[in-house]
């Protein structure tokens, strides 16, 4: 009798021992999972990647080489002046500030009765084309953009891929792009150079640990292009010179 108590003793004692190691183990299981979630969660890193300045580095970097760009009297180059176009604000001013041209009337693209006009030698530097057919759009490029300061929207910890919002002004202007008539024929330079532009930008960790040589930063700049433009005409809610459509 003695003896099987004494067996049954020990056994739970084992089965004590057993139960504790099992726990710990546990418990080290849990403290790794929460280490290793705090060293990969993407919200963490984005908080973080604020707080200790790498997310405004990060983005200064990825925006060094940017340049923000407008399209050129909303078609492909040579610009055909249909009607009274060639009297329009806006090709009077990109006409007198050297950025646009007319183009001999032996290499119109067509025949037709109606000057066309092209982008000037002087406004190499400032453009941006892309091909269109047998033609090319055209962008002119009026600054760049220089951050000011980041955070991340809302309290960065609801959204598995963090949106940070920054601001930026609008640095480095030729100046072509201060000129009275510019500015009067393209009111949204007077808009956008007016203080900080607010833009936004996904953060993403391709890594394991928080290595912030993965902080990838995507920006959208100039959201609002529709009204963001060296068009003929001026965009809806800015006054229209005659010539221009109201419709």
């Amino acid at each position: 009798m003695k003896g099987r108590r004494e067996r049954n003793i020990r056994l739970l004692k084992r089965s004590a021992c057993l139960a504790g190691f099992g726990l710990l183990l546990g418990l080290a299981g849990f403290g790794a999972w929460s280490i290793h979630e705090k060293l990969t969660d993407p919200r963490r890193l984005a908080r973080a990647a604020v707080d200790d300045g790498s997310a405004m580095r990060t983005l200064e970097g990825s925006l060094a080489s940017e340049r923000l760009c407008a399209t050129v009297l909303d078609g492909p180059e040579p610009f055909a002046m249909y009607g009274t176009s060639e009297s329009l604000p806006s090709v009077r001013a990109l006409a007198a500030s050297g950025l646009i041209e007319p183009l001999p009337p032996g290499e119109a693209p067509t025949e037709r009765p109606y000057p066309f006009y092209r982008m000037s030698e002087a406004a190499g530097p400032f453009m941006q084309t892309e091909p269109f057919g047998d033609r090319r759009l055209v962008k002119l490029c009026y600054g760049r953009p220089a951050p000011g300061w980041v955070y991340l929207e809302g309290d960065g910890t609801l959204d598995p891929a963090p949106i940070l919002r920054f601001t930026y002004t609008v640095a480095d202007r030729p100046a072509w792009a201060d000129r009275a008539d510019i500015r009067a024929a393209f009111p949204f330079l007077n808009d956008i150079t007016a203080g900080p532009v607010h833009a936004s930008a996904r953060i993403r960790f391709d890594g394991a640990a928080p290595d912030l040589s993965h902080l990838e930063i995507v920006p959208e700049l100039d959201a609002p292009a529709a009204i963001r433009g060296f068009g003929f005409c001026p965009p809806e809610g800015y006054p229209r010179p005659d010539g221009c459509r109201t419709d």
